[in-house]
């Protein structure tokens, strides 16, 4: 599987062999919900905008996570978890690619091991052509 590099860096993080593992997990965990929930996905990418319009920085996964649950989207695979925090890590790197505006804010990022792997390809959307400058308004938004 084609890598997408994470639009986070962090210098300090530790590399080994588990968190490098648990990174190549959570990538395909998130490329197969990204596969699965075009609709969710830009769901959640028109919520984050409007908070950023709104200017509601901070706790950005509690207010989706709320958001997730008030309208029935689950961004996880495991039951009765409507927002699992390691695909969550992954989701805010989408979120980011689609929108490079959402930066910083709302979209604070940490550390994710999927940081050191980089993201999943997805199906119905093309990085190459957005990266090169065609495709982010027409496809995301």
């Amino acid at each position: 599987m084609t890598r997408i590099p994470s639009p986070y860096r962090d210098s300090m993080a530790v590399r080994t062999g588990e968190r490098v593992s648990n990174g190549v997990r959570i990538a395909n965990e998130a490329a197969a919900w990204m596969d699965g929930h075009q609709r969710e996905f830009r769901d959640i990418l028109q919520r984050v905008r409007y908070l950023r319009v709104r200017g509601h920085a901070g706790r950005l996964r509690d207010r989706v996570a709320a958001w997730c649950c008030d309208n029935g989207v689950r961004v996880s695979a495991k039951e009765g978890v409507f927002v699992d925090n390691s695909l969550w890590a992954a989701i805010c790197r989408y979120l980011v690619l689609f929108d490079p505006d959402l930066m910083d804010d709302p979209v604070r990022m940490r550390h994710s091991d999927v940081d050191f792997v980089g993201l999943g390809e997805v199906a119905w959307y093309d990085f190459a052509a957005d990266a090169a400058g065609e495709g982010a308004d027409a496809v995301a938004r």
